[in-house]
């Protein structure tokens, strides 16, 4: 009697792996590059990495922290883990925006299959692992971003795993679990929250070794990265608690961001309300994560779970209060959403044993076959899972081609003005993504003050969008021009202006001065020069970067 190289189950998981493949393919086609500061962030510092620069970024993005040149290190404010996954893409793949993306890709094709496992140990018969995978694989809106390179999927995919063995009981499914909520806070500062459930969860239990276990397992991973903060900040968190002051979510574009006192001065009204309107925005993404019509169904899926496998509720319950009441203005620009990705597989579990079970009591009601009633009822709630993801990530994916498109001609035309000037754009990782010269963000403050500011990088180029933060919005619509400022023109609706005061380029080029650090495989000492483009597309760069004679 042979001996099967597959088990049915595994053979299952493997098909459904493929399906999950062939249904991310087309978003991969239509994926030409990062819509959004996140992606665009990965995507250059990845870069970089791999062309043998370290931990430096060529931008700045945000004013929390300024820094004292405009190439400074990396990441004081998100999380190593994208642009490490972008370096390996692109090392193993080539300088091409698809070798950058597939590993983000390909991690997004276990979440189909962790939640058709977890329907398969939650009870589930093989048409409910396949409802779950196949929603789990569809993603909603999740669909166009799993084919970028925003850290999302990786969080996503580790943040499950880490629920999983939240759920076990041991030491080592303990330390496992603290391993894993390590590597999810190295993709997104909201790891230490499923540290939290899990540390929970033990000290329910009463199980004090794998407490520590947890703890030692998140903290030989995330350790290293700790280390790396204090020597080259000087402390864990470069911005420390000025995320926490948030006054409006532009705060983070003003130098030394918003004060305690300023925060508490708003008023307890104004405090209140805020977090209550956050409260809200968690759940419509919660509509979102269920593709509307499925999150009842995987909610109320979830707490029949409850006694079995807790960890999942918990984490969405510790999520959305944490975001809702001490991060509100972040949470109101989507970041719940960013996070939520772990509970994909859990919520596309759940929501299937429920719509399975509503279709065998409806059958039961009608007098009808009840196995009939679940292939009918789920193929009805595939194809709708098929109907969002195709609207909400076409949409998604038309608007980060629009925005390329737009911020892609504005940086040809100021490109034409000064060729390799110092640009300020409410993008900056994008733009450098795009092939501009070194870029700042448009500080948020009133104009003389944030010229100040721009000079001491010298910027020579200002470009204002619709996307500018408000103190800019008078001279996007044309009301206002400070001195020392010279309107240039308009470009794909960005207005042009150019800084007239005292030349600041030759600052500009000494900070710009970033040797690759030493065994790099580089023969140029020095890859930027006078008049080049700080950040050329991917292929240019690793050409520029690959050793003579090679």
């Amino acid at each position: 009697m042979g001996i099967p190289l597959l088990s049915r189950s595994a053979a299952h998981l493997f098909l459904l792996g493929l399906v999950t493949l062939a249904l991310r393919l087309p978003w991969l086609l239509l994926s030409d590059g990062p819509g959004t500061l996140d992606a665009a962030y990965s995507y250059v510092i990845g870069l970089r990495l791999a062309a043998g620069f370290g931990w430096s970024e060529p931008f700045i993005w945000h004013w929390l922290r300024p820094p004292a040149t405009l190439v400074h290190p990396s990441h004081d404010y998100w999380m190593p883990l994208g642009a490490i996954l972008v370096a390996v893409g692109t090392r193993m793949g080539g300088a091409h925006w698809w070798a950058a993306v597939l590993p983000f890709l390909l991690l997004s094709t276990l979440l189909p299959l962790l939640a058709a496992w977890l329907a398969g140990q939650w009870g589930g018969r093989p048409l409910e692992r396949w409802l779950a995978g196949l929603v789990a694989a569809l993603a909603g809106p999740y669909a166009a971003t799993w084919a970028t390179t925003d850290p999302m999927a990786a969080f996503a995919v580790v943040g499950a795993l880490c629920l999983a063995a939240s759920d076990s009981r041991g030491v080592r499914a303990a330390t496992l679990a603290g391993a894993l909520a390590g590597l999810a806070q190295l993709a997104r500062a909201d790891g230490v929250l499923l540290l939290g459930v899990g540390l929970g969860l033990s000290l329910r239990r009463r199980q004090w070794v794998a407490v520590a276990g947890a703890a030692g397992g998140f903290l030989v991973v995330v350790g290293p990265w700790a280390l790396r903060n204090l020597l080259t900040f000087g402390q864990l968190m470069p911005v420390g608690l000025a995320p926490l002051w948030l006054t409006e979510y532009n705060d983070l574009f003003r130098p030394g961001g918003a004060t305690p006192t300023e925060w508490w001065s708003r008023g307890l009204g104004v405090l209140v309300g805020e977090r209550l309107l956050a409260l809200g925005v968690v759940g419509a993404m919660l509509l979102l994560l269920g593709h509307g019509f499925l999150t009842p169904f995987g909610l109320v899926g979830l707490v029949r779970c409850w006694r079995q496998c807790p960890a999942a509720g918990c984490y969405l319950i510790l999520l959305g209060l944490t975001l809702a009441l001490v991060f509100p203005y972040p949470t109101l620009r989507g970041s719940f959403a960013h996070s939520v990705g772990a509970l994909i597989p859990a919520f596309a579990a759940a929501a299937a044993l429920e719509v399975t079970a509503a279709a065998r009591a409806l059958a039961r009601w009608r007098g009808l076959v009840a196995a009939q009633a679940e292939r009918r009822v789920g193929a009805i709630m595939v194809v709708g899972c098929l109907v969002t993801s195709l609207g909400i990530g076409w949409q998604l994916s038309a608007e980060w081609r629009r925005w390329r498109a737009e911020l892609g001609a504005a940086l040809a035309g100021a490109s034409q003005e000064e060729p390799g000037a110092v640009l300020a754009v409410a993008d900056p990782a994008t733009a450098v993504a795009l092939g501009s010269g070194p870029a700042v963000m448009l500080p948020n403050l009133p104009p003389s003050a944030a010229i100040a500011w721009l000079q001491r990088y010298g910027v020579r180029i200002i470009l204002v969008g619709e996307a500018a933060p408000a103190s800019w919005q008078r001279w996007w619509a044309g009301a206002e021009q400070p001195a020392g400022v010279e309107a240039v023109g308009t470009v794909a609706g960005f207005r042009l202006f150019r800084l007239t005061g005292a030349d600041g380029s030759a600052a500009a080029r000494e900070s710009l001065q970033l040797r690759p650090h030493a065994g790099s495989r580089t023969a140029r000492s020095e890859l930027f020069e006078e008049g080049e483009a700080f950040v050329q597309p991917a292929e240019a760069l690793v050409a520029a970067l690959e050793p003579a004679g090679r």
